[in-house]
């Protein structure tokens, strides 16, 4: 597993394959052809959200990328506005804060997530379109959930704990 530094102050990403993993979601979610490869299969989905067509949730969700790269930018233009602002618990039901919490960034069903490893400094693992309630009900959500884990396991392993003992990991 590799960490990268992205083009957001405090932001690094995981970096399984030729790109990392914030790079790679912000591409597939601009990519019409994955899209709409995507939709068509998941096209049951799509009523809970009033979306009739794969055409629409393809117009629909690359909107909805560009809103989220609009807020990563503008964390590197305002230097008041921080990531805590974007992120927040991956489950819904816990209101409190642990070492290495895993968190999401949300823009309608498009999702980030990522491992807090201190306030304003959060390492991304993955990302997705989640159609369904629970990540458990579909197979690339179940996917991201492994791989935060998996993640996060990783971090603690190598004794990360804070923003020192993490750059300390990254930084040759």
């Amino acid at each position: 597993m590799k960490i990268i530094n992205t083009f957001v102050p405090g932001l690094t990403a995981f970096k399984f394959h030729s790109k990392d993993e914030l790079e790679r979601n912000l591409d597939l979610w601009v990519d019409t052809k994955y899209l709409y490869t995507f939709f068509e299969k998941n096209k049951k989905d799509l009523d809970y959200f009033k979306v009739k067509t794969a055409k629409e949730a393809v117009a629909k969700t690359i909107k909805q990328a560009r809103i989220i790269q609009e807020k990563l930018y503008e964390r590197i233009i305002d230097k008041n506005k921080n990531l805590d602002e974007l992120f927040q618990n991956l489950n819904d039901n816990e209101y409190h804060e642990t070492i290495l919490s895993k968190q999401k960034a949300k823009q309608f069903w498009l999702r980030l997530y990522a491992i807090k490893i201190e306030p304003n400094h959060y390492v991304i693992t993955g990302g997705a379109i989640k159609l369904v309630h629970k990540m458990n009900q579909h197979e690339l959500t179940r996917q991201e959930k492994q791989t935060i884990e998996k993640c996060k396991n990783y971090l603690l392993e190598n004794n990360v704990y804070d923003a020192i003992s993490f750059y300390e990991l990254i930084i040759p």
